[in-house]
């Protein structure tokens, strides 16, 4: 018995010791190809996501390209209202290399298949209510209520929560309204991303708006 619970204590030990010290080397990998100026200004931008009321609680997700065919995402259950630098991960284009797998929020996956397919250099996965509700009911979706927003925001359209499906649609539409996950956004930036929600969000208002 003591031989066994020392052998567990060891396995337990080696296991604690190598994530600390993957999650060591992601924390100098984002140092590195996120320079603090940058870093301070995803954080701001995250808040402000959350300032307008866009990413609410912590099932929003948001990224940002970076040099070496990496992404820089915000590890799982990031709180937006509350984000700090150490909630950054680092993530790979080439799904066969990963440094902080167990840090990946549930769909850092579409993050990756909108970059390999898309010029995108930010996304934003977010919940908004209005746009939340039109995505679970895409026969609501009607893009001539305010026929302004699909030119300004690079068009938009329902699309189901499956990989395949999300890169056919991301590749002609920058706003995609997935059912029972919420608004997909990518853009030249995060801040852009944030707009381009905003905007797609307040259109869905104005449609559950006029179906009363």
């Amino acid at each position: 018995m003591a031989v066994m619970l020392e052998t567990y204590k060891h396995l337990t030990n080696s296991l604690v010791n190598r994530v600390n010290a993957q999650r060591g080397m992601n924390n100098r990998l984002r140092d590195a190809v996120l320079p603090r100026g940058v870093r301070k200004s995803f954080v701001q931008l995250a808040k402000l996501a959350a300032e307008r009321q866009l990413a609410v609680g912590i099932l929003a997700e948001a990224s940002q390209r970076v040099p070496g065919n990496k992404f820089a995402i915000t590890a799982v259950h990031t709180w937006f209202a509350n984000i700090e630098e150490t909630n950054l991960a680092v993530a790979a284009l080439n799904e066969n290399w990963q440094l902080t797998s167990d840090q990946l929020p549930a769909q850092a996956e579409w993050h990756r298949i909108i970059y390999k397919n898309t010029p995108a250099k930010a996304i934003l996965l977010s919940q908004p209510v209005a746009g939340t509700a039109v995505a679970n009911q895409p026969e609501l979706l009607n893009m001539n209520v305010l026929s302004a927003v699909a030119g300004s925001v690079g068009h938009f359209a329902s699309c189901l929560a499956e990989a395949d499906q999300i890169a056919q649609v991301a590749a002609h539409n920058q706003v995609l309204l997935v059912p029972n996950v919420g608004l997909l956004t990518w853009a030249n930036s995060l801040e852009e991303a944030i707009a381009f929600t905003e905007t797609v969000n307040r259109m869905c208002e104005i449609i559950l708006a006029s179906t009363h």
